[in-house]
């Protein structure tokens, strides 16, 4: 399995799988039962390992990264079956902080650039309390089963953004209405500027939506831990509105 740099969001390091087990378990109370960072990481690696490989996917690659604290903890998991340019990938994070509730995301990962494209829904368990590991397996699970249909509506909409090609004045017309919706920061408008007018990547030199999308993605890997997956799929849901106008 190839490990490298989570380069998804700041604040945060690298991190292996021994690096995740090794921050201390927060102690258990009457209110609220910890996570370990270390169970969620393993189990959405098995859990995907057991189940896509039947729908035709391996583990591609699986990072981790750590805050400073080892208070958040966020990483992905990502699979391929071949097709060029893109695979699955799932998203998770957790915390001890209580800073925000575990959860878990699927949609893709572009090789060129390790962006994510995360469709659907961002699947957030409920606050850490009792019966939460529990609950991890059973929604991991749906979550995978439900994977193969993602992909397809993923490969779709990738298809759909490479069609839809953009005038300068039309791909600045969507930025600003993404500024609007929140999806952009006054920063993060500039940098998706610029790396819509000289992308960083020759496979974004394009003038289509694909490539305005992944000027998106690029500035998103400064955001912090917990704004990551909520962002990203965000930012898909708006991606298809646009599709479905044109």
């Amino acid at each position: 399995m190839n490990t490298s740099t989570l380069c998804l969001h700041c604040g945060a390091q690298a991190a292996t799988l021994e690096d995740v087990a090794a921050v201390p378990v927060p102690v258990e109370t009457d209110t609220y039962k910890p996570l370990p960072h270390y169970d969620l990481a393993v189990n959405t690696l098995r859990i995907g390992e057991e189940m896509m490989e039947g729908k035709g996917f391996k583990v591609d690659k699986a990072t981790f990264g750590l805050n400073k604290t080892g208070g958040r903890m966020f990483g992905v998991v990502s699979f391929a079956n071949g097709v060029s340019g893109m695979g699955l990938a799932v998203g998770f994070r957790n915390s001890y902080d209580k800073s925000m509730s575990a959860g878990f995301a699927i949609g893709g990962r572009v090789f060129v650039c390790d962006n994510l494209a995360l469709a659907g829904e961002l699947v957030v368990m409920r606050r850490h309390t009792g019966g939460i590991l529990e609950e991890l397996r059973d929604k991991l699970v749906l979550t995978f089963h439900k994977a193969h249909q993602t992909w397809e509506s993923l490969v779709t909409a990738r298809e759909a953004m490479t069609r839809l090609d953009l005038t300068d004045d039309r791909a600045h017309e969507i930025m600003g209405r993404a500024f609007g919706r929140g999806l952009l920061e006054p920063r993060q408008f500039l940098r998706a500027a610029e790396e819509w007018k000289k992308p960083r990547y020759e496979e974004f030199s394009p003038r289509n939506l694909w490539s305005l999308y992944n000027a998106f993605t690029e500035v998103y890997k400064g955001l912090q831990v917990h704004e990551v997956m909520e962002r990203h799929v965000n930012l898909h849901k708006f991606t298809t509105e646009i599709i479905s106008e044109n």
